[in-house]
C-alpha cells in the first residue's frame, strides 16, 4: 500500500469513528478517498436527540437543526418576515421527520404544489426518508410559511 493509499485509509478510519455531525460520506476515487460531513464541521449546527423540539428564533433561525433520532418540529406561531429554519435528517435511514405548523398558519404552497391550508403538517415519512433528507423554511407573512428548499419525499398532512 503506497503512502497516499495508507493515509487515506487512516483517514477514513479516524473519520468515520466520530460521532455527531461526522455521520461522513466517503468519496472513493481510485487510490483516493474523501471524507465529506453533511453539514460543515465547524458549522455552527445544533444537533437535537429528542422526541419532540419547538423551534425558536433566538436558538435555531439561520442555523442547521439536525435531527439524531425521530423528532416532530413546532414551528414558532409568529414569525420574522424572511426568517429561516433549516432542518436535516442526520439519524439513520428510516427515520421519520414531522413539521408541526401552528394551526393558524399554513404554508402558503405544500409540497404538492397546491395553495396551503391552515394547520397542514409535513412528514419525511418513514418509509422514505433516508439521512441528508432536509427541509429550509422561510417565514413569509403573517398567514405562514415557504418551503424554499427541499430534499427527500415529503407529503403533507
Amino acid at each position: 500500500m503506497g503512502t497516499r493509499s495508507a493515509l487515506n485509509k487512516a483517514a477514513k478510519e479516524t473519520m468515520t469513528g466520530l460521532v455527531g455531525l461526522s455521520n461522513n460520506i466517503a468519496l472513493v476515487d481510485q487510490d483516493n478517498t474523501w471524507i465529506q460531513a453533511p453539514v460543515c464541521n465547524f458549522s455552527n449546527a445544533i444537533e437535537v436527540d429528542a422526541a419532540t423540539l419547538t423551534l425558536a428564533y433566538a436558538t435555531h433561525c439561520a442555523r442547521p437543526v439536525i435531527q439524531l433520532q425521530a423528532c416532530v418540529f413546532t414551528l414558532p406561531a409568529i414569525g420574522v418576515v424572511g426568517q429561516t429554519l433549516w432542518v436535516i435528517n442526520g439519524a439513520a435511514d428510516g427515520t421519520l421527520m414531522t413539521i408541526v405548523i401552528d394551526g393558524s398558519d399554513k404554508f402558503l404552497w405544500d409540497v404538492a404544489g397546491a395553495a396551503g391550508t391552515d394547520s397542514k403538517d409535513l412528514y419525511n415519512t418513514a418509509l422514505t426518508a433516508k439521512k441528508g433528507d432536509y427541509i429550509k423554511l422561510a417565514y413569509g407573512a403573517a398567514a405562514g410559511w415557504i418551503i424554499s428548499e427541499m430534499g427527500g419525499t415529503w407529503v403533507d398532512e
